[in-house]
């Protein structure tokens, strides 16, 4: 009976050692994912590469063959390129590298605009230079997006709806198709869908109320302030679902937010009660009943850096490879210069650290 006892005890520890290895995995066998990081330093913007499962580091003074410092207006980033933006006289300039190929882009605005229009913010795909305009009108302004393709050189107008428009999570880009929001001249809330190699305002939906709202898997989700809950396909704007969710379950401002989501499980960044050290932290929320099915504890990550290092540390950006339970945490101390990434997961897991010379100020997962 003793021998039975060991036995099945053992067989039960062997069983509950594997399970905790595929949440858990062991950091000794973790590969990390090639990332770029960018930093800041004195100043200057630098590219960080992280390749080869961080055996390789390379470091690009972006200042240097760009012409940008750390007082750029606007940054946007994608898996392959790294985009900033910097306020001109009535207008923006972009500093641009593709950070695969390595191939720069560096000029003002090159599409004409009116000299009673104003230049309200900038965006880009992976081909065009976009700039939103607006002209008076009224209690509203007209909105229109110049589009530069820079491919071919061509410049394009879109006119929206008059409204009042904020950059401030106003737009989603999809590849060549911008989805932008504003508040329409008869008070809706609209979402329009505008095809950028052609020009052409495609789709349309408007709301009698506010909402918060992001695209996956080809879908358009929107939270509506009055706790519906809308699922649209994004081909064709045709509902595929509706329901309700409590808005204020997402702790986001009013517009676009970016997510990733698999099933009903979605991602969205979470405050900590301030004040506190740490602004926010990733969790996921089921969509159906709203309740956290993942809650990643950067307090813990936190400690295990401070002890590592010796000394207090605190969160600069993190990104999230969802698919792969994958979060990459930037971390600073100024006092003493102590700067890097952490690789980790939902469970908090430390899977692996690099130092870096510089600040990190945004993450890219290649």
């Amino acid at each position: 009976m003793k021998n039975l006892y060991l036995t099945l005890l053992f067989v039960t520890l062997l069983i509950s050692g594997c399970s905790k290895s595929d949440s858990n995995p062991n950091p000794s066998s973790f590969t990390a994912n090639d990332i770029t990081v960018i930093c800041s330093n004195n100043n200057q913007v630098f590219q960080t590469d992280i390749l080869n499962n961080a055996s390789n580091i390379k470091y690009y003074n972006l200042t240097e063959t760009l012409g940008i410092n750390t007082n750029y207006d606007f940054l946007t980033t994608n898996s392959s390129l790294i985009t900033f933006f910097k306020r001109i006289p009535n207008g923006f300039s972009t500093y641009q590298k593709n950070i695969i190929n390595s191939k720069t882009y560096v000029a003002d605005f090159s599409c004409t605009i009116d000299t009673d229009e104003y230049a309200n913010f900038p965006n880009n795909s992976q081909e065009k230079i976009l700039e939103f305009t607006t002209k008076p009108n009224g209690n509203y302004t007209f909105i229109f997006i110049r589009t530069f393709d820079q491919k071919t050189g061509n410049c394009s107008l879109t006119t929206l709806n008059s409204g009042l428009i904020q950059y401030s999570k106003s737009t989603f880009v999809v590849g060549e198709t911008i989805y932008v929001t504003y508040r329409n001249e008869q008070d809706k809330y609209e979402i329009d869908k505008v095809n950028l190699t052609t020009g052409q305002l495609e789709n349309q939906l408007i709301f009698d109320v506010g909402f918060r709202a992001t695209i996956a898997n080809n879908q358009l989700y929107v939270f509506l302030f009055d706790n519906n809950f809308k699922i649209y396909n994004t081909t064709n704007f045709n509902l595929i679902s509706s329901s309700t969710f409590g808005v204020n379950s997402l702790p986001l401002t009013p517009g676009f937010f970016e997510t990733s989501i698999k099933g009903n499980e979605m991602v969205i960044d979470l405050p900590y009660p301030q004040p506190n050290t740490i602004l926010s932290r990733p969790t996921t929320i089921d969509l159906t009943s709203e309740n956290k099915v993942k809650d990643c504890d950067f307090g813990l990550i936190n400690q295990k850096l401070a002890e590592q290092f010796k000394t207090s540390i605190s969160f600069t950006k993190y990104a999230i490879d969802f698919d792969k339970n994958l979060i990459v945490v930037g971390f600073e101390n100024p006092v003493d210069n102590t700067n890097g990434v952490v690789y980790t997961n939902f469970n908090a897991d430390i899977l692996k650290v690099v130092q870096l010379d510089y600040k990190p100020i945004q993450i890219i997962i290649r």
